[in-house]
Protein backbone atom coordinates (compact mmCIF):
# COMPACT_ATOMS: atom_id res chain seq x y z
CA UNK A 1 0.00 0.00 0.00
CA UNK A 2 1.40 3.43 -0.97
CA UNK A 3 1.05 6.50 1.07
CA UNK A 4 -2.00 7.94 1.94
CA UNK A 5 -1.57 10.77 3.99
CA UNK A 6 -1.60 13.90 1.96
CA UNK A 7 -2.50 17.40 4.83
CA UNK A 8 -2.27 17.42 8.16
CA UNK A 9 -4.59 20.11 9.48
CA UNK A 10 -5.40 20.90 13.47
CA UNK A 11 -8.68 21.05 15.09
CA UNK A 12 -10.56 20.79 18.51
CA UNK A 13 -6.93 19.81 20.09
CA UNK A 14 -5.70 17.37 17.74
CA UNK A 15 -4.50 16.90 14.42
CA UNK A 16 -6.73 15.54 11.09
CA UNK A 17 -5.52 13.58 8.89
CA UNK A 18 -6.51 13.78 4.57
CA UNK A 19 -5.80 11.62 2.01
CA UNK A 20 -7.31 14.58 -0.44
CA UNK A 21 -8.96 17.88 0.73
CA UNK A 22 -12.32 17.21 2.45
CA UNK A 23 -11.57 13.04 2.41
CA UNK A 24 -10.73 12.75 6.24
CA UNK A 25 -8.92 9.45 6.86
CA UNK A 26 -7.62 9.51 10.68
CA UNK A 27 -7.62 12.40 13.76
CA UNK A 28 -5.15 11.97 16.86
CA UNK A 29 -5.73 13.36 20.03
CA UNK A 30 -2.10 12.63 21.23
CA UNK A 31 1.58 12.02 19.39
CA UNK A 32 0.78 8.19 20.26
CA UNK A 33 -1.71 8.33 17.97
CA UNK A 34 0.14 10.20 15.46
CA UNK A 35 2.20 7.35 15.21
CA UNK A 36 -0.03 4.87 14.91
CA UNK A 37 -1.86 6.66 11.85
CA UNK A 38 1.49 7.41 9.93
CA UNK A 39 2.11 3.37 10.21
CA UNK A 40 -0.91 2.65 9.52
CA UNK A 41 -1.02 4.95 6.32
CA UNK A 42 2.13 4.39 5.47
CA UNK A 43 3.35 7.99 4.93
CA UNK A 44 6.56 9.00 3.55
CA UNK A 45 8.47 11.82 4.30
CA UNK A 46 8.05 14.96 2.70
CA UNK A 47 4.96 13.89 0.74
CA UNK A 48 2.31 15.77 3.40
CA UNK A 49 0.79 19.38 3.40
CA UNK A 50 0.20 20.95 6.03
CA UNK A 51 -3.09 23.29 6.78
CA UNK A 52 -3.02 26.84 7.92
CA UNK A 53 -4.38 25.44 11.25
CA UNK A 54 -1.05 24.35 12.18
CA UNK A 55 0.64 27.44 12.64
CA UNK A 56 -2.34 28.68 14.70
CA UNK A 57 -3.12 25.60 16.88
CA UNK A 58 -4.15 27.44 19.47
CA UNK A 59 -6.90 28.72 17.52
CA UNK A 60 -7.93 25.06 17.10
CA UNK A 61 -8.15 23.88 20.46
CA UNK A 62 -4.41 23.65 21.71
CA UNK A 63 -3.14 25.79 24.40
CA UNK A 64 -0.56 27.22 22.53
CA UNK A 65 0.28 28.00 19.28
CA UNK A 66 2.93 26.06 17.55
CA UNK A 67 0.77 22.83 20.10
CA UNK A 68 -0.32 21.09 16.44
CA UNK A 69 3.43 21.10 15.18
CA UNK A 70 5.24 20.02 18.90
CA UNK A 71 2.61 16.99 18.83
CA UNK A 72 3.39 16.21 15.00
CA UNK A 73 6.93 16.11 15.51
CA UNK A 74 6.94 13.89 18.41
CA UNK A 75 4.76 11.24 16.53
CA UNK A 76 7.22 11.79 14.06
CA UNK A 77 10.04 10.85 16.38
CA UNK A 78 8.39 7.73 17.56
CA UNK A 79 7.63 6.88 14.52
CA UNK A 80 11.32 6.09 13.31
Amino acid sequence: MTNQIRFFEANNGGIELFSAPGVKIGFAKDAKEVTKLLAKFNYVDGTANFGSSMDFADEYGFAKREGAFDMLVEGFLNWR
